[in-house]
């Protein structure tokens, strides 16, 4: 079965009242990494983006649990934007922060993402 969702699937996904991320890779400073998520918040769809200090242990994949990255907030948010359907806000994480609209998947999973990305960086396998 397929990791990742299908573009097209995203708007059911948040109609259901489940969150979808995707991981954007490295942050803007270094040592840093950033994902999006999207909610349904009543009518609109709330996006955030995200950036923590990536861990130095690589077998720790939490991301929800790694530290704020340096001019976040507590919970590491960049920002947080509110738009009225999913596609405005996926064409705007596409514009302003170079999100690649292939790589949503659902909440939770962004930390399998993470796990690719930093064995890629030791130049392992993933599991």
């Amino acid at each position: 079965m397929a990791r990742h969702l299908l573009v097209d699937d995203v708007p059911a996904v948040l109609a259901r009242g489940r969150g979808v991320e995707a991981f954007c890779g490295a942050g803007a400073q270094q040592g840093t990494v950033r994902w999006v998520s999207l909610l349904q918040a009543d009518s609109e769809i709330r996006a955030t983006v995200f950036e923590v200090v990536a861990h130095k242990d690589p077998e720790w994949l939490d991301v929800y649990e790694f530290e704020p990255a340096p001019g976040t907030d507590p919970d590491g948010v960049v920002e947080q934007r509110t738009f009225s359907a999913p596609i405005e806000a996926i064409a705007y994480l596409r514009k302003a922060w170079g999100v690649e609209s292939s790589r949503f998947v659902n909440a939770g999973v962004v930390q399998d993402e993470y796990s690719d990305y930093s064995r890629k960086l030791v130049g392992q396998t993933p599991k």
